[in-house]
């Protein structure tokens, strides 16, 4: 499996680092969840700076309800996600992620670096509402990217898929999408789903993420 390589100017954290304000509750949670902790890993946790000059770029790390919440937001995206347990797992959750040019891959980019720092991290897996509307397409992408669907969820897409002649039969989305008349089929009859990514060595996610990264930036397609 090829190593996917992460996007990112580290010449310009160091700046960017010296104006994020960590309270004292939060840094208590941070040492709670990953032990000693570097600012820099929780950015990238978030899906990094890919990007040499970001504009209008703040970064908040605050500890919530619901975990630690860590945004990033700037002109090109706005990013939040929250770190927390889940069922005595080390989960994140990708709550919004937002890009103003989307054919740059720049989501891409920001999920690879979000891989490589969740592994190193720990983190068992991200988690993500994959929603469909007139302007969201994280229905398609996130199922291009090697998230699962939940049980409940994969059996409403089974009885659709099997009303169409030309799809075989589907036990993942990822059989779904492995081929492009699934993509199409996904595409065009897809709907919203709660989406978990594993991020255990040699999960079909990772698989999954890799053969796309792959064909993305190595291939040139």
């Amino acid at each position: 499996m090829m190593k996917i390589k992460p996007f990112d100017f580290k010449e310009s954290y160091q700046d960017v680092i010296k104006n994020i304000k960590i309270d004292a509750d939060t840094d208590l949670r941070l040492k709670e969840l990953l032990g000693n902790y570097k600012v820099e890993d929780l950015i990238d946790l978030a899906g990094g700076l890919p990007i040499e000059k970001l504009q209008d770029l703040s970064i908040s790390i605050k500890d919530g309800e619901r975990g630690v919440q860590i945004n990033i937001q700037c002109q090109e995206f706005i990013a939040k996600r929250i770190l927390k347990y889940n069922d005595g797992l080390l989960v994140l959750q990708n709550s919004t992620l937002m890009v103003s040019e989307p054919k740059q891959y720049l989501g891409t980019k920001l999920f690879t670096n979000q891989i490589i720092t969740g592994q190193k991290l720990g983190i068992s897996k991200f988690t993500a509402l994959a929603s469909k509307s007139k302007n969201i397409n994280g229905y398609y992408t996130l199922a291009r990217f090697g998230y699962a669907m939940a049980k409940e969820e994969l059996e409403i897409l089974t009885k659709i898929a099997e009303k169409d002649k030309q799809i075989k039969k589907v036990k993942t989305i990822a059989d779904l999408m492995s081929t492009e008349k699934g993509r199409d089929f996904w595409l065009k009859n897809g709907f919203s789903f709660f989406a978990e990514f594993d991020l255990q060595e040699n999960s079909e996610s990772l698989r999954i993420f890799n053969d796309y990264y792959n064909e993305k930036f190595l291939y040139g397609q």
